[in-house]
C-alpha cells in the first residue's frame, strides 16, 4: 500500500504582516478524504494575563470537539515583551519559564522559535526549549560548525491513518535584525532549501511499507 502523508510547513512571519504560512501537500492520497482543523497562535510576547485563561479555554474546547483531528502550533515571539517574561529570562533562572509553563499546560502540537525568541539570547532561549515539553521545531535554524540543526527539524503526527509531516522554519532574515553575540555559533538557511532537502532525504529514505 502506497503511503498517504501530509506535509506542512509552519513558518514565522517574513513580513510583520503575515503570522503563519501554511502549505500542505498531499503525497498518493489513496484513502478516502479527511477534515483536519488547524489552530495556529502567534506573537503572544508574554501576555500571560487573565485573557490568556479564555484562549486555554477556547484551545481546549476545540480539543474536546475535535480530538485528534485537531492539530494547534504557535510561531513564536514569546521570550520577550513583559516585565514578567525578563524576570523570568534573566533574574530568576532557577524556576520553570513562563513561556515554558504556558505552552506545556495548553495542549499545543508544536511551536517554532521567533525573531524576538533568538533576540532574547542563546542562553536564554536554550534553557527555556530544555524545559519545554511540546516539541519546538524549525529545520532551517543549524550549527555554523557542523551544519546539524539545532532545534528538531520536523515532526511527524499520525491521524485518521495519515501521516502529517510538519516543519518549523524561521525568516533567515533574523541575521540581519538580531547581533550575532546573541546567537553565537548559529546559521539561518534558506527556507526553501531546508524544506527541499528534508522533502528529498524522506523521499531517498521511504521504504516500500513504510
Amino acid at each position: 500500500m502506497q503511503a498517504s502523508f501530509f506535509l506542512i510547513f509552519v513558518f514565522m512571519k517574513y513580513i510583520r504582516t503575515i503570522g503563519c504560512v501554511l502549505l500542505v501537500l498531499c503525497i498518493s492520497c489513496t484513502k478516502k478524504p479527511v477534515s483536519m482543523i488547524v489552530l495556529q497562535t502567534s506573537d503572544l510576547h508574554g501576555h500571560f494575563n487573565a485573557s490568556i485563561a479564555g484562549l486555554a479555554g477556547y484551545i481546549k474546547e476545540q480539543q474536546n470537539s475535535w480530538g485528534k483531528s485537531l492539530l494547534i502550533f504557535d510561531t513564536g515571539d514569546y521570550l520577550q515583551g513583559t516585565p514578567g517574561l525578563y524576570y523570568s529570562s534573566n533574574v530568576d533562572t532557577t524556576e520553570k519559564h513562563l513561556s515554558s509553563a504556558f505552552y506545556d499546560w495548553v495542549p499545543y502540537s508544536a511551536v517554532t522559535a521567533g525573531n524576538h525568541d533568538i533576540e532574547a539570547g542563546i542562553n536564554v532561549f536554550s534553557r527555556v526549549y530544555r524545559q519545554m515539553e511540546v516539541p519546538v521545531l524549525s529545520a532551517n535554524i543549524v550549527h555554523k560548525s557542523s551544519v546539524m540543526p539545532f532545534f528538531t527539524p520536523y515532526r511527524v503526527f499520525r491521524r485518521k491513518g495519515y501521516k502529517i509531516a510538519v516543519l518549523g522554519m524561521l525568516t533567515p532574515y533574523v541575521t540581519s535584525w538580531v547581533p550575532e553575540r546573541l546567537r553565537p555559533g548559529l546559521d539561518f538557511h534558506s527556507i526553501t532549501s531546508s524544506a527541499l532537502n528534508l522533502i528529498f532525504r524522506g523521499h531517498v529514505n521511504m521504504s516500500k511499507n513504510p
